[in-house]
């Protein structure tokens, strides 16, 4: 455990050595990866106090975060993208908030004040809130990238460490599923530390 420990906090030296090269091009991406590191410590601390289910919460979503820095670092997709895909997701939950709202009125259960309700009556009329999908997502990401391992243990994950069930509650991880996560959290921080190390052979003048 000591020996991950100490390779988060060598991911975050070179993050703090590497970032400010690409801050103006790659801000994004970046964002991402010092999510990943900074995730990356929680899942050491809690594996260590034994909160194994947990760790493999946040786990779950270094994944989501390496997967989105991998696809803006090597360009499968923009930053337009991904800001796309957020704001497509935006529009879907205020949706679904509209819809929840609709049917605490109609049963007469107070839900949201009148305010809350004309900013997202607002915000549903903007034509500019209503985008489509672009299509980005985790899975779609680590198949087009061939991250077949990352993409099975997110999976696993998904199933066990995602949503308040009867298998998330009852769930957790077992001395080689928790090893599994730790190798995960290496492998990640190495590959991260990998791309933006070749970018900065292959891109030295960044800055």
């Amino acid at each position: 455990m000591d020996r991950i420990d100490e390779e988060v906090r060598a991911a975050l030296k070179a993050y703090n050595e590497i970032a400010p090269e690409f801050i103006a091009q790659h801000e994004l991406a970046l964002r991402f990866w010092s999510r990943l590191i900074n995730n990356s410590g929680a899942v050491v601390a809690l594996a260590s106090a034994g909160f194994g289910s947990q760790a493999a919460i946040v786990h779950r979503v270094s994944i989501e975060h390496f997967a989105f820095m991998y696809a803006l670092a090597n360009g499968t997709w923009t930053r337009d993208q991904v800001v796309q895909e957020g704001e497509y997701n935006n529009y879907q939950y205020a949706l679904a908030l509209n819809a929840s709202l609709a049917k605490d009125d109609r049963e007469d259960r107070e839900g949201f004040s009148s305010e809350s309700r004309q900013a997202l009556q607002d915000f549903l009329k903007d034509p500019k809130k209503k985008v489509i999908s672009a299509g980005v997502n985790v899975h779609n990401i680590l198949v087009k990238e061939d991250l077949k391992f990352f993409h099975d243990l997110y999976r696993r994950l998904s199933l066990h460490a995602a949503h308040a069930n009867y298998v998330s509650a009852s769930w957790e991880p077992d001395h080689d599923q928790l090893l599994d996560i730790l190798t995960s959290v290496k492998e990640l921080l190495a590959i991260a530390t990998g791309i933006w190390r070749k970018k900065m052979q292959v891109e030295p003048d960044a800055a």
